[in-house]
């Protein structure tokens, strides 16, 4: 992981351009996919690759831009086949477009990444974006001290909290966004671990951190589903995202109306299953929320850069000059980046006093 590779230091220079292409990024993110095993009939893992350099970003009617960069440093890399690997992978996870960053790239490969929707960077056009995107800015953001920190944090983590940051780094990224949500609203849940977590612990900022910003990510495709179906009736909208749209909902309503005759022998509540099954006790919590990102969408397109910053900050224990790191710095989106923070700590009952640092930044 991070230094594992010859290509780390053209990832890090990749990731921050995108960064300052306006894009929230991410290094070395898995990739897997399961199928069921013929013995055992239970779901096994393949672990197939990795996304060298990734990035998101919203546009403000929340249509999310998603594109995947692959650093290759060798030389003795089958350059065709290393294309089409690529296009495939871009294909599996969804993303809009693609980059091959390698030493040297022909005249003859380009006119294959032309048609594929990839473009080729090479020395030269790594160095020319560098400039361009004004990367020297930004020198001490994504740097070795950076992932050296973050790597003796995830070594360091044990027990549960190991195993929420594997579903953080793996599963995480092969669940639809609907599952992922529920999941992150609940996974503290379990033995009231929420209980668990202590202010002056560093690995428990970091994790918190992790699921407040994989959590408004799941926001973010939250309202874009909201924006093409309903945008006047977001309550409906998000009752419907959280259950996998329509036919999830119906399927879900259902399901509770055949069963309301034995619940309420068991239970004698009429309303336990509407409850229990189609309305979470965090739904009022997470429409509120929602709301307030569709009615501020240019103040809350950059939110996930700012959670990142501020994660940045435990994992080096120093501050950054957020007017530096991000080119378009807002006081509001800053607040409403603590908001969402506030909201996810309110609704998993996680004293807030934990992230207090990050709260009074």
């Amino acid at each position: 992981m991070f230094f594992n590779d010859r290509d780390f230091k053209q990832k890090i220079k990749f990731q921050r351009i995108m960064w300052q292409m306006g894009f929230w990024t991410r290094i070395e993110i898995p990739v897997i996919a399961y199928e069921l095993d013929a013995k055992t009939q239970l779901p096994k893992r393949h672990d197939l690759t990795d996304m060298d350099v990734y990035g998101e970003k919203v546009n403000n009617d929340f249509y999310i831009i998603k594109q995947l960069g692959d650093c290759k440093s060798g030389k003795n890399v089958k350059m065709v086949e290393r294309v089409f690997w690529l296009k495939g992978v871009m294909d599996y996870v969804g993303t809009n477009k693609g980059y091959l960053i390698k030493n040297k790239i022909s005249r003859n490969i380009r006119v294959i990444l032309d048609r594929l929707n990839i473009y080729g960077i090479d020395n030269n056009n790594l160095i020319e974006m560098e400039r361009i995107y004004n990367t020297s800015k930004i020198s001490n953001l994504f740097n070795e001290e950076y992932y050296t920190n973050k790597l003796e944090i995830i070594n360091s983590l044990t027990d549960e909290y190991s195993m929420i940051y594997k579903y953080l780094n793996v599963r995480y990224w092969f669940n639809d966004n609907p599952t992922n949500l529920k999941t992150l609203l609940v996974m503290l849940e379990k033995n009231d671990f929420y209980k668990n977590f202590k202010y002056n612990d560093k690995t428990h900022k970091f994790i918190l951190m992790e699921i407040v910003i994989l959590f408004c990510r799941t926001i973010f495709e939250c309202c874009n589903y909201i924006m093409h179906r309903n945008i006047s009736a977001i309550p409906q909208g998000v009752l419907e995202y959280i259950h996998g749209g329509v036919n999830g909902l119906t399927n879900k309503i259902n399901l509770v109306r055949d069963m309301r005759p034995i619940l309420q022998k068991i239970t004698n509540t009429e309303d336990i299953g509407h409850e229990v099954f189609i309305e979470p006790h965090y739904l009022s919590k997470l429409t509120h929320l929602v709301g307030v990102f569709i009615s501020e969408p240019n103040n809350v397109m950059d939110i996930m850069r700012y959670l990142e910053l501020l994660q940045y900050e435990i994992i080096i224990e120093k501050k950054l000059d957020f007017e530096k790191m991000i080119s378009s710095f807002s006081p509001v989106t800053l607040k409403i980046s603590k908001d969402v923070i506030t909201s996810y700590l309110n609704i998993t009952k996680v004293n807030e006093e934990v992230l207090s640092s990050v709260l009074n930044r």
